[in-house]
This record gives structure tokens, C-alpha cells and sequence, in this order.
């Protein structure tokens, strides 16, 4: 196996370049949950709420509870295999929370939003068993495919952001440009595929 040519980088840029990957990363998901719980007659402060709540579940908590498998003591780059068991460990915890929502009666375009997020993460869990796509680009291009069918302005942000994630990413020598291209396409097709199934029924 060849191994990654790591370039030169300093540690401020470093931090800048990791806080760009994980702040921007999330929010084009974060937007898309807001704007699924804000659709119809809701009030803004409900829609809030329940959008706190779909990023508690299917976002802070998968990452909490995967952080130390995606961050190896050593500072290597995470096995392939271990990638794809935090993803499904991800995917299980956000499902967990698609039923917990469910029966709190959440929005329905919410709960559409969450089950777009949570097949995402099973086709990136198995695309992780084969392939070093990141994970970071497939979810902020997941977050993008979901809200620009309801706020292309939105739409729009979420394309600057997940090129933004993808320059972090290969700047921080976590992966090439290629696996973030690839990354990118599985996110925002399996999302967008899946939006639109959920949706009709």
C-alpha cells in the first residue's frame, strides 16, 4: 500500500484548518434540519427546538460517542476498518434517535431529514470498508443535497462550505482530493436519493 505524502504544516494552520473542517463541516446538516422543522405554520422557537433536538441525536451524540475510534491515540490516520465500524456506530446512534424523535411526534420533514442522514451513514460505513473517502466532505455534501430543494441561496452555501471542508481536509493530509470528490458524490447521492423516497411515502 503507498503511503500518503504528508506536506509541511504549521501548527496555526493546522488549527485553522481543523476548525473549518469542524465547524463548517456540520452546519449544511444543521441548516437542513432547521429548515425541515421550520416548514408550514411552525413557530420559529418550536422549529428550534426540535431542530436542537435532531442535531442532539443524530449528530452530537454519534460524535461523541465515535470520537476517540476517529481520533487513534497516536495520531495515525484511522485504519479502514475502523472507520466503517464508527460509521455504523454513528448510523445505529441516529437511529436510535430517528425513533426516539418519532415518538415525540417530530415533524415529519425532520424525521425525513434524520433518515436521509442515517442511510447516509450506513453507504458511508460501507464505502469506508473499501475506500478512504472522507467522511467529513460526504456529510457536509449530504447537508447540501438535502436543503437545496428548499433554499437553493441555502444550496449554495452548502456547495461553498463542503469545498471549503474538502480544502481542509486534503490541507490537513487527511486525504487527496480524489477521496474527497468521491466522498462528496456518495454523500449527496445517497441523501438526495433517499430525500426523495422518504418523502413520498
Amino acid at each position: 500500500m503507498s503511503q500518503r505524502r504528508a506536506m509541511p504544516i504549521t501548527s496555526a494552520s493546522r488549527m485553522l484548518w481543523s476548525v473549518i473542517s469542524d465547524v463548517l463541516g456540520p452546519l449544511p446538516v444543521c441548516a437542513a434540519m432547521f429548515s425541515a422543522a421550520s416548514q408550514g405554520d411552525r413557530w420559529w422557537l418550536s422549529a428550534l427546538g426540535w431542530t436542537l433536538l435532531g442535531i442532539a441525536f443524530a449528530g452530537i451524540i454519534p460524535y461523541f460517542l465515535t470520537w476517540r475510534l476517529r481520533h487513534p491515540r497516536d495520531g495515525s490516520l484511522q485504519p479502514k476498518g475502523s472507520r466503517s465500524r464508527t460509521m455504523l456506530l454513528a448510523a445505529v446512534a441516529a437511529a436510535i434517535g430517528f425513533a426516539v424523535l418519532l415518538v415525540l411526534s417530530a415533524p415529519d420533514k425532520l424525521l425525513v431529514t434524520i433518515g436521509s442522514i442515517v442511510a447516509t451513514l450506513v453507504v458511508i460505513a460501507w464505502t469506508n470498508a473499501h475506500w478512504r473517502w472522507s467522511n467529513h466532505v460526504a456529510a457536509s455534501a449530504a447537508g447540501t443535497a438535502i436543503i437545496v430543494e428548499a433554499s437553493p441561496a441555502a444550496g449554495a452555501f452548502g456547495v461553498v462550505a463542503t469545498c471549503a471542508v474538502a480544502t481542509a481536509r486534503v490541507a490537513l493530509n487527511r486525504h487527496s482530493w480524489s477521496e474527497c470528490f468521491w466522498g462528496a458524490t456518495a454523500g449527496a447521492t445517497t441523501a438526495a436519493v433517499t430525500q426523495i423516497m422518504l418523502s413520498k411515502t
